[in-house]
């Protein structure tokens, strides 16, 4: 691991902060190994439940460090290999195992906590997050437009299936930002939190979902919804069924309906174990 990615586990939350504040958190070959590396680990380790990634100082991340572009044209740079063992989860869809959306690859659910500007890649990134959360000064810019440039690395698919295909069409031609007030309107956020205590508040948020959901509901879910994406009706309909079947049957839905009967909170076991 490397200093410009710092995680920190409180309360079964694993938080990952991009830790470039005098850049703005821009993405360079450190960012990407160190984010990679932090939620390869998460996926493995049963006493993280919920995932925050954050960005340090003023920003969530300020989209590529120019520098590190021009050093990758220059030759003195190079991207980070990817690691040689695959660490997601047997059929994790391909688009989920690249460097901007490897969020939608973990099996738990995955917050991006937007405090300042989320700026192209950056942007991307929290697209492919689960769960969106704002300060009162995050926003999201994507100028691809206005550089000549494309929407790119799958900012195009991502956005439009988060806000809708209208929304995100007008969103990317027009290369504009998105504040945080009308981010929560058009359901880019789900909440936006006064800036004052916004780590705090996003903690507290996470570690009540860290306590008192199954983890092996959330994974389930979180495949569930994302195989929305590519699938039929038949098809999501037909695995609903069976993986409702298995749920039946599961220790975690045991637990829920003891905890239930005792009025007491369940006490969910980690995912895999």
């Amino acid at each position: 691991m490397n200093d410009a990615v710092l995680t920190r586990l409180d309360a079964g939350v694993l938080t990952i902060t991009m830790n470039r504040p005098d850049r703005m958190n821009a993405w360079n070959g450190d960012i990407e190994e160190g984010l990679r590396a932090s939620l390869a680990a998460a996926v493995s380790d049963p006493e993280v439940r919920v995932v925050v990634i954050t960005g340090a100082g003023r920003a969530f991340c300020a989209g590529a460090d120019t520098e590190f572009l021009k050093a990758l044209q220059d030759g003195t740079a190079k991207l980070p290999e990817p690691p040689g063992e695959d660490p997601w989860p047997a059929g994790t869809p391909e688009i989920y195992r690249g460097k901007f959306s490897i969020p939608a690859a973990v099996p738990k659910p995955v917050i991006a906590a937007v405090d300042g500007p989320a700026v192209g890649i950056g942007y991307v990134l929290s697209l492919f997050c689960d769960i969106r959360i704002a300060s009162d000064r995050g926003a999201f810019i994507g100028s691809f437009s206005r550089m000549g440039l494309i929407a790119e690395k799958g900012i195009d698919w991502a956005l439009t299936n988060v806000v809708g295909q209208a929304r995100a069409m007008e969103i990317l031609l027009s290369g504009r930002k998105v504040g945080a007030e009308e981010a929560l309107r058009i359901g880019l956020v789900t909440q936006v939190l006064p800036v004052e205590d916004f780590a705090a508040s996003v903690q507290a948020y996470a570690a009540e979902m860290a306590t008192a959901i199954s983890p092996r509901s959330a994974a389930i879910i979180k495949r569930q919804v994302q195989q929305l994406r590519f699938d039929d009706i038949d098809t999501v309909m037909a695995r609903g069924e069976r993986e409702l079947a298995e749920s039946l049957k599961s220790a975690d839905f045991r637990e829920a309906m003891a905890a239930m009967k005792e009025k007491r909170p369940a006490a969910f076991p980690g995912l895999g174990s």
